[in-house]
């Protein structure tokens, strides 16, 4: 068994959908995990050093429930929610980069 890299304790995010990015709209998240949160309302997204150890930890603010995150074949980024009226909500890279 081998310890995790990163732990949310106590456990607030309320974990949901995990997805490692391996598109090409942004390329500098290349490999990058992300993490939906129930609880906190927002994706995580995780950046790892080469030998797996945690280097970048940032909340994205959603403000709904997340209930999944995936990579697109268009290699956008998308999030659902988990609400009454959920959404889904596509992540695309700032104009200019």
């Amino acid at each position: 068994m081998v310890d995790p890299v990163l732990v949310w304790f106590p456990s607030v995010i309320g974990a949901s959908g995990l997805m490692v990015y391996s598109g090409d709209r942004f390329p500098a998240w290349q490999g990058n995990i992300f993490a939906g949160g129930l609880a906190t309302q927002d994706v995580r997204r995780i950046a790892l050093n080469p030998d797996g150890s945690v280097a970048a930890h940032q909340s994205m603010r959603i403000g709904q429930r997340v209930r999944d995150v995936r990579q697109g074949p268009d290699g956008m980024i998308y999030v659902l929610t988990d609400e009454i009226h959920g959404r889904v909500f596509r992540l695309e890279p700032a104009r200019g980069s």
